[in-house]
């Protein structure tokens, strides 16, 4: 069970010594002035059916040359399962201007979601990568502002405009007993869940470019993901112990943008309208998996991408493309 609640107080309410409705009226400059509170607790089911269970799926064998049907178990159970909750706080204003023709709205909210539902790998003597469980916590502050306003209203012609600009901050404030581990992630792994940085933070080697001819390898640290030779990739020493390991890891970067954004507009003319909207955010990065095949300059199984051509060889010195493997010179031919 979960309980909400909400208030709310009109701060433009006549009082024995100022109307203020009536001063709004007769200036037509204000009408409308409310400060809202709420708070509440939610939960959050949204992880499938049955995850708290051994799931089967059917899959089509040969025995004995014969077709028949088997049964392989698909995660790996956990009966302590619950649902996430959430818990919100939320302060707000709410004005008009102009007899409302202008209208800002201004929110400032506080989240904090507890039991967090997460894919935490195991050890794979389970025979399973990751497991469902309830790990830790996440919160999420941030302000809100959305202005309106009526441009234009006639008998026959009314134009409206609205816009609304948002800031969030993301956290993980907690990981039970762990500081961080790297969830499962298909292809590649360029993720991180990290105490005190946001979800979909990006964990990897800081790139410094493709190690060139003419440069003095005894000068670069050394590496362990790649040899230090002219056509492989160099990557940062962070710690600047003169190897270039797991130990230099940094978060990269993260899916959560620093402010999103939007507005509409729309525009009456009789029994004709026209609505307009748009919406972005801005500050957050991405990741391109696809271009991790693309590029790499493996077409065995995929077409690489054009700027392949223009990989790093000794009389062309690519400072991002490195040159495609051995197994796979041949199918760039």
């Amino acid at each position: 069970m979960y309980d909400n609640g909400e208030v709310g107080y009109r701060l433009d309410e006549p009082t024995e010594s100022y109307d203020w409705q009536d001063a709004a009226l007769q200036t037509g400059f204000s009408q409308e002035h409310q400060l809202r509170a709420s708070i509440g607790v939610v939960g959050n089911q949204e992880i499938g059916d049955y995850q708290f269970a051994a799931n089967v799926n059917p899959r089509t064998v040969i025995i004995d040359g014969q077709r028949a049907t088997s049964y392989i178990i698909s995660n790996k159970s956990n009966p302590d399962l619950k649902w996430e909750t959430t818990s919100s706080y939320n302060i707000g204003l709410s004005t008009g201007f102009f007899h409302n023709r202008l209208t800002v709205t201004l929110d400032a909210y506080y989240k904090k979601t507890s039991d967090l539902l997460l894919n935490v790998p195991v050890e794979q003597v389970t025979g399973f990568d990751t497991v469902l469980r309830n790990v830790g916590s996440v919160t999420n502050k941030g302000v809100e502002l959305e202005v309106g306003g009526v441009l234009i209203e006639k008998k026959d012609l009314r134009w409206n405009l609205n816009a609304n600009i948002a800031h969030n901050k993301n956290e993980v404030t907690s990981l039970g007993n762990a500081e961080y581990f790297i969830p499962s992630h298909g292809y590649t792994n360029p993720l991180i869940v990290k105490v005190g940085e946001p979800l979909g933070s990006f964990y990897g080697y800081k790139f410094k470019g493709i190690i060139q001819s003419d440069e003095d390898l005894s000068q670069l640290p050394s590496q362990t993901i790649s040899t230090v030779e002219p056509g492989n990739p160099k990557f940062e020493d962070v710690n600047g112990d003169g190897v270039v390991n797991e130990q230099d890891r940094v978060v990269l970067g993260n899916i959560q943008p620093k402010f999103t954004y939007g507005f509409n507009t729309k525009l009456t003319y009789k029994n004709w309208d026209l609505f307009v909207s748009a919406s972005g955010s801005y500050g957050n990065k991405l990741f391109n998996e696809l271009a991790c095949r693309l590029d790499r300059g493996n077409g065995y199984y995929y077409n690489p991408l054009a700027e392949v051509a223009d990989r790093w060889t000794p009389t062309n010195p690519s400072n991002t493309i490195k040159p495609p493997s051995t197994a796979s010179i041949r199918s760039l031919r």
